[in-house]
């Protein structure tokens, strides 16, 4: 195949304008309906009060928010696939419910939109995320689960007064697009793959509330690796320097990553992110 650099060029500048129509309208198409399909959700599946709940320890994020965020780094420890940029764009609107089944809020990921989530004063969920960077429009949020059904996801709306409203776990359309998605603290901790910490850290503890270990003890770090959590909603984490297990040659051990819901160190949850020194 021949041709001049400049008609390749002409191609190019073709291509992407056309690209991103062809994703705008294929979005919008599926938006539509996934608004409908939401609108008749009363009608698909028992109401939250009338099914068996157990506990959970897990977390609830917006179904297009819950694909890898590096999916080379992420796709060797999870079961994970990005989402694809049609899906991606048609997801943004999301449904709450009452225990009854009826609507308690429907809103947007999208800030332009009259229902931005954020414009929600009473929702007050475990994170907002990108607020540290953007405090007027954070990029999206994370509940924390309070149970689940077969059906329905109970929710915890709001941290302060334990609000509690239920999500529906089933994905829409012949598309599967769904409104929200179970996720773990593991697993959002460790698809980012590291942790910042600020120049003036507690030393690596040799165990959750343990004692420092002497030989890293003055050491600092501006990065760690997260290994894994002392339990699945647990606020320690084992932390080494490097993402491969080398044994003892690893500078290794236990970080206090958070109290409740006060962020110590940079994570996915705050965006934190350290001072050079």
């Amino acid at each position: 195949m021949t041709g001049s650099k400049s008609s390749i060029k002409s191609v190019y500048r073709l291509y992407w304008p056309i690209k991103t129509i062809l994703l705008v309208l294929g979005g919008t198409l599926l938006f539509t309906g996934i608004a409908i399909a939401q609108a008749n959700i009363q009608d698909r599946i028992p109401s939250p009060d009338t099914e068996r709940f157990t506990g959970s320890t897990d977390l609830l994020v917006p179904w297009r928010d819950a694909g890898c965020l590096d999916i080379v780094y992420a796709s060797k420890f999870f079961n994970c696939a990005p989402v694809p940029g049609d899906k991606y764009m048609a997801a943004h609107q999301l449904s709450l419910f009452n225990a009854d089944g009826s609507l308690f809020v429907m809103m947007d990921l999208l800030p332009r939109s009259y229902n931005y989530f954020f414009k929600n004063k009473d929702m007050i969920p475990f994170s907002f995320i990108g607020a540290e960077v953007d405090p007027v429009a954070p990029a999206s949020f994370v509940f924390r689960l309070a149970g689940e059904s077969e059906h329905w996801y109970k929710v915890v709306y709001n941290e302060d007064t334990g609000k509690i409203v239920y999500a529906p776990k089933f994905e829409l359309g012949p598309d599967e697009i769904g409104m929200w998605r179970r996720s773990t603290y593991d697993f959002m901790l460790r698809s980012v793959g590291t942790v910042d910490l600020p120049p003036d850290h507690e030393p690596l503890l040799d165990a959750p509330n343990g004692s420092p270990v002497e030989k890293f003890q003055n050491l600092r770090f501006e990065h760690l690796w997260v290994v894994k959590l002392d339990k699945p909603d647990g606020e320690w984490i084992f932390v080494r320097d490097s993402d491969k297990d080398l044994g003892e040659a690893n500078i290794q051990g236990w970080v206090r990553w958070r109290d409740g819901r006060k962020f110590l160190l940079g994570t996915i949850f705050n965006t934190y992110t350290t001072k050079s020194y």
